[in-house]
Protein backbone atom coordinates (compact mmCIF):
# COMPACT_ATOMS: atom_id res chain seq x y z
CA UNK A 1 0.00 0.00 0.00
CA UNK A 2 1.28 3.72 -0.75
CA UNK A 3 1.16 6.49 1.51
CA UNK A 4 -0.30 9.52 0.92
CA UNK A 5 1.86 12.69 2.31
CA UNK A 6 -0.73 15.51 2.72
CA UNK A 7 -0.11 18.71 3.77
CA UNK A 8 -1.73 21.07 5.99
CA UNK A 9 -1.64 24.94 5.56
CA UNK A 10 -1.48 27.11 8.87
CA UNK A 11 -4.42 29.81 8.82
CA UNK A 12 -3.29 32.50 6.29
CA UNK A 13 -0.59 30.85 4.43
CA UNK A 14 -2.96 28.93 2.58
CA UNK A 15 -2.10 28.41 -1.26
CA UNK A 16 -5.17 29.39 -2.41
CA UNK A 17 -7.40 32.21 -1.03
CA UNK A 18 -11.22 31.31 -0.95
CA UNK A 19 -11.87 35.06 -0.67
CA UNK A 20 -10.58 36.28 -3.86
CA UNK A 21 -13.01 35.41 -6.48
CA UNK A 22 -10.74 35.10 -9.40
CA UNK A 23 -8.88 32.26 -7.76
CA UNK A 24 -12.36 30.51 -6.69
CA UNK A 25 -13.85 30.86 -10.19
CA UNK A 26 -10.88 29.31 -11.63
CA UNK A 27 -10.74 26.58 -9.47
CA UNK A 28 -14.42 25.50 -9.77
CA UNK A 29 -15.23 25.80 -12.92
CA UNK A 30 -11.64 24.88 -14.79
CA UNK A 31 -11.10 28.01 -16.31
CA UNK A 32 -7.55 28.56 -17.65
CA UNK A 33 -5.52 30.68 -19.32
CA UNK A 34 -4.89 29.69 -23.19
CA UNK A 35 -4.55 30.87 -26.95
CA UNK A 36 -8.29 30.88 -26.99
CA UNK A 37 -9.31 32.85 -24.13
CA UNK A 38 -13.02 32.06 -25.68
CA UNK A 39 -12.57 28.45 -25.54
CA UNK A 40 -14.29 26.13 -23.03
CA UNK A 41 -11.80 23.18 -21.51
CA UNK A 42 -12.94 19.63 -21.10
CA UNK A 43 -12.12 18.03 -18.17
CA UNK A 44 -8.36 16.74 -18.80
CA UNK A 45 -6.52 13.88 -16.53
CA UNK A 46 -2.69 12.93 -16.46
CA UNK A 47 -2.09 9.34 -15.68
CA UNK A 48 1.61 8.15 -15.16
CA UNK A 49 2.44 4.61 -15.42
CA UNK A 50 5.78 2.98 -15.32
CA UNK A 51 6.44 2.77 -19.08
CA UNK A 52 4.06 5.65 -20.36
CA UNK A 53 2.19 9.11 -19.56
CA UNK A 54 -1.25 8.99 -20.77
CA UNK A 55 -3.65 11.79 -21.23
CA UNK A 56 -7.09 11.11 -21.00
CA UNK A 57 -9.75 13.78 -22.01
CA UNK A 58 -13.79 13.03 -21.24
CA UNK A 59 -15.21 14.80 -24.46
CA UNK A 60 -18.66 12.92 -25.97
CA UNK A 61 -19.89 13.84 -29.75
CA UNK A 62 -16.88 14.20 -31.10
CA UNK A 63 -15.80 12.78 -34.68
CA UNK A 64 -11.94 12.29 -34.45
CA UNK A 65 -11.34 14.49 -37.31
CA UNK A 66 -12.54 17.38 -35.45
CA UNK A 67 -9.30 16.94 -32.77
CA UNK A 68 -6.20 18.88 -32.74
CA UNK A 69 -3.20 17.22 -31.03
CA UNK A 70 0.13 19.34 -30.64
CA UNK A 71 3.12 18.93 -28.92
CA UNK A 72 5.66 22.06 -28.28
CA UNK A 73 8.41 21.16 -26.07
CA UNK A 74 6.97 19.15 -22.97
CA UNK A 75 3.04 20.79 -23.29
CA UNK A 76 0.83 18.36 -24.78
CA UNK A 77 -2.18 20.61 -26.11
CA UNK A 78 -5.45 19.24 -27.38
CA UNK A 79 -8.08 21.74 -29.23
CA UNK A 80 -10.92 21.54 -31.81
CA UNK A 81 -14.21 22.14 -31.88
CA UNK A 82 -17.82 20.55 -30.75
CA UNK A 83 -20.48 21.20 -33.10
CA UNK A 84 -24.29 21.38 -32.38
CA UNK A 85 -26.82 20.76 -35.06
CA UNK A 86 -30.27 21.71 -33.63
CA UNK A 87 -31.21 24.13 -36.15
CA UNK A 88 -34.52 26.29 -35.61
CA UNK A 89 -34.66 25.25 -31.87
CA UNK A 90 -34.77 27.07 -28.73
CA UNK A 91 -32.91 25.88 -26.11
CA UNK A 92 -34.69 26.00 -22.86
CA UNK A 93 -31.77 24.51 -20.58
CA UNK A 94 -28.45 24.65 -22.47
CA UNK A 95 -26.00 23.13 -19.79
CA UNK A 96 -23.77 20.72 -22.40
CA UNK A 97 -21.03 23.03 -23.97
CA UNK A 98 -20.18 23.32 -27.77
CA UNK A 99 -18.19 25.71 -29.73
CA UNK A 100 -14.04 25.57 -29.46
CA UNK A 101 -12.04 24.25 -26.67
CA UNK A 102 -8.83 23.62 -25.64
CA UNK A 103 -6.54 22.23 -23.07
CA UNK A 104 -3.03 21.95 -22.36
CA UNK A 105 -0.90 19.64 -19.67
CA UNK A 106 2.62 19.64 -19.17
CA UNK A 107 4.09 16.23 -19.43
CA UNK A 108 6.17 16.04 -16.29
CA UNK A 109 8.99 13.97 -18.21
CA UNK A 110 10.86 12.91 -21.51
CA UNK A 111 8.42 10.40 -23.91
CA UNK A 112 9.34 9.39 -27.38
CA UNK A 113 7.67 11.67 -29.73
CA UNK A 114 7.87 9.08 -32.55
CA UNK A 115 5.86 6.81 -30.70
CA UNK A 116 2.76 8.92 -29.45
CA UNK A 117 -1.23 7.30 -30.28
CA UNK A 118 -4.18 8.76 -29.96
CA UNK A 119 -7.10 6.90 -29.82
CA UNK A 120 -11.33 8.27 -29.43
CA UNK A 121 -13.77 5.43 -27.41
CA UNK A 122 -16.85 6.15 -25.76
CA UNK A 123 -16.51 9.80 -25.44
CA UNK A 124 -13.18 9.84 -24.45
CA UNK A 125 -9.96 10.93 -25.87
CA UNK A 126 -6.81 8.77 -24.69
CA UNK A 127 -3.37 9.95 -25.95
CA UNK A 128 -0.64 7.98 -24.94
CA UNK A 129 3.33 9.11 -24.75
CA UNK A 130 5.82 6.39 -24.09
CA UNK A 131 8.96 7.34 -21.84
CA UNK A 132 11.83 7.60 -23.37
CA UNK A 133 13.92 5.26 -22.98
CA UNK A 134 17.73 6.33 -21.44
CA UNK A 135 20.41 5.62 -23.75
CA UNK A 136 24.46 4.94 -23.28
CA UNK A 137 26.00 7.30 -25.30
CA UNK A 138 29.32 6.18 -26.33
CA UNK A 139 32.53 8.15 -26.05
CA UNK A 140 35.24 7.63 -29.11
Amino acid sequence: METVQIQFYPSGSRPFDDNDPIQFTTRITHWHLSSKPHAWRPLTDLIESNDSYMVRMEIAGMNVDDFRINIAGSMLTIDGTRWESFPDCAFHQMEIPSGDFSSSVEIPGPFDENAISAVYDNGFLHVTLPKAKSKQIKVN
